[in-house]
């Protein structure tokens, strides 16, 4: 009875204790390999899949039973006492795993990622010279290794000035020359409307969609406006005169008089080409990548085994010069995934998969390989949870 008392403390807060941890390891875990694997399949031009851990269940059952038995032997006076007690525990999950929605994943994976997530991820955790690297294409019409972004690459990646230009914005972020800040900044969202027609059931309207009537150009009007989120490049007045500021400025065409840029995204490829005043540009215009062109660039940091190469299973890029170009180098140190024919040991790795026969891994020591798996989740969730831009509805007044 004491026996069975005790087990039953394992039921309730206890088993708790027991289980939360490691189902919350569990799921990390397998979502890092999930994503590494993605990166994988990408190299072998394979498109990624995603399969969710929606809910989980468990059910926590306990169940004792015992006997006890005394007679005295044949021609003896002893008494003899026999007893058992038998004691099981069992834990029985289930597990409910849902596929992304297609339509949804395709609009996360190939929808470049807004202003706002380079903002958040470079000023929150992550080193802006990593977030550069990986979700711009091109900045001012500098490019970024354009031609990592094709899952079948046909050529070489030309060098560029981009990774100098990055270099030096994180070193001026570093020493505090140079800072990606926010600002609400209001944005119209209607015509202008009499101010006589606006009422107090009007503005409770407009406030409950987080909305804002604000005076408009024409006297005796308002507009509804709704504050957005801008970032700006700004430029401590002191680093004026370092190098490595005036070569910044000089890589961006940036206009030497102004200390605050804004930074405005643009899908048209080549904006450099576009600007009328090349040399004395007033904003920072950026070309995002989406998640795909993302997964994509970096699985080129995938090594692949000469066996899979000689087969022709990963796709090889053949240079100029007549040789198969290393598409390592183009990651370098951002990120980097090793492979061999064995399972690698536990301690020396921080993720590892199986994938067509070879193990793909990212060591245990390679702390911004792993960070930069990271960045890659952060975003896609960051995406998949992007407000809609449209609209709400509401009853406008009538207006001029």
């Amino acid at each position: 009875m004491v026996l069975l008392l005790t087990a039953q403390g394992c039921i309730g807060p206890r088993s708790l204790e027991l289980t939360r941890l490691r189902y919350d390891q569990a799921v990390h875990e397998t979502t890092e390999q999930q994503w590494l694997r993605n990166v994988v399949r990408l190299r072998y031009g394979d498109l990624p899949s995603f399969l969710d851990v929606s809910a989980i269940t468990s059910q926590f059952e306990i169940q004792g039973s015992g006997g006890f038995t005394t007679g005295r032997e044949r021609d003896s006076a002893n008494l003899t006492n026999f007893g058992d007690v038998g004691l099981q525990f069992r834990d029985a999950p289930t597990l409910s795993y849902t596929p992304r929605d297609p339509a949804e994943l395709t609009r996360a994976m190939v929808a470049p990622v807004g202003i706002t997530a380079l903002g958040l991820l470079a000023n929150n955790g992550w080193a802006l010279e990593d977030v550069l690297l990986v979700m711009i294409g091109e900045i001012n019409g500098l490019e970024n290794a354009p031609a990592a972004e094709q899952i079948v690459p046909t050529t070489v990646p030309t060098p560029t000035m981009f990774p100098e230009m990055v270099r030096l914005a994180g070193f001026l972020r570093r020493e505090r020359m140079v800072r990606l800040a926010s600002a609400d900044v209001p944005e119209v969202v209607s015509p202008p409307i009499a101010s006589d027609r606006v009422d107090g059931a009007d503005l409770v309207q407009a406030a409950g969609n987080a909305l804002e009537f604000r005076p408009a150009d024409r006297p005796d009007a308002l507009v509804l406006t709704r504050t957005e989120s801008r970032y700006v490049l700004a430029f401590d007045p002191a680093s004026r005169g370092w190098p490595e500021s005036e070569g910044l400025r000089q890589l961006l065409q940036l206009d030497p008089r102004r200390l605050e840029f804004e930074v405005r995204r643009s899908d048209v490829f080549g904006t450099g080409g576009l600007h009328p005043f090349p040399d004395a540009l007033d904003s920072v215009d950026v070309r995002t990548r989406t998640l795909l062109d993302m997964l994509t660039f970096l699985s080129k940091g995938v090594e692949v085994p000469e066996e899979h190469a000689l087969r022709g299973l990963a796709a090889q890029t053949v240079g100029p010069d007549g040789l198969v170009f290393d598409w390592t180098c183009v990651t370098g140190d951002l990120f980097r995934v090793r492979v061999q024919e064995k399972r690698p040991k536990g301690q020396d790795v921080a993720v590892a998969i199986e994938y067509q026969g070879y193990w793909y891994f990212i060591p245990a020591a390679d702390k911004r390989s792993k960070a930069t798996l990271a960045m890659i989740q952060a975003l896609f969730n960051l995406q998949l949870n992007e407000p809609s831009r449209a609209g709400p509805l509401l009853t406008l007044p009538v207006g001029f």
